[in-house]
């Protein structure tokens, strides 16, 4: 994370509010390609080694797949980390929408049969969200979530899941190759406050054993 707060610092206040990370601004310049943003970013060995793929002189990432509990309400939940909201508000799994210049389908992983790789050719296959899956009676859709990651051909692999200490994430853990931790607490900490007092401020406690 501080080598992400020391890119993003090189380039000025742009992605900074009262020297707080603005989330969302970096998000969406990520999805249209802001130049300055994207050179800024692969000149960073862990950047360029985890998040893109080489191709002739320049690095790119033009096509991905987002695999999800629901496709209903896909729309609802990424549009709302965008000052500008990037997707139409209703997807399907037969649309092929234009990020700028990066090609995206969505698709569900809750019910999938696969039983071959998923994403030959693909620059990028991102699983969120996942929570749905962790919770206890959802174990069959968690093994096949679990065999559809094991089956991704592409590259780049990305699962966004939940910081909630309730669920066990140790499944998931075990068929990835790393794992990053984002907190959350100075985004909004109003919100936190709020959350502590309705469900109790011990699930906030931290760990230091």
């Amino acid at each position: 994370m501080k080598e992400l707060n020391d890119i993003l610092s090189s380039l000025g206040d742009k992605y900074f509010i009262v020297n707080e990370l603005n989330k969302a601004k970096v998000i969406q310049d990520i999805v249209c390609y802001d130049e300055e943003l994207i050179i800024a970013l692969l000149k960073n060995d862990l950047v360029k080694k985890h998040y893109a793929r080489k191709n002739g002189e320049y690095i790119l990432i033009k096509t991905g797949i987002i695999y999800c509990s629901e496709i209903g309400r896909i729309s609802e939940i990424i549009n709302g980390t965008f000052d500008t909201p990037p997707l139409p508000q209703k997807v399907n799994g037969k649309d092929v929408l234009i990020l700028d210049n990066m090609k995206v389908i969505f698709s569900k992983y809750i019910y999938s049969r696969n039983t071959t790789k998923i994403g030959n050719n693909i620059d990028f296959i991102l699983y969120f969200p996942v929570e749905r899956v962790l919770t206890k009676g959802k174990e069959k859709y968690l093994i096949s979530l679990l065999n559809d990651i094991k089956n991704t051909a592409s590259t780049k692999v990305i699962v966004m899941t939940t910081n909630d200490q309730l669920k066990n994430l140790t499944p998931i853990r075990d068929v990835l190759d790393s794992h990053i931790h984002y907190e959350i607490e100075n985004d909004n900490p109003e919100l936190l406050e709020i959350i502590k007092s309705n469900i109790g401020s011990r699930l906030f406690v931290k760990n230091d054993g």
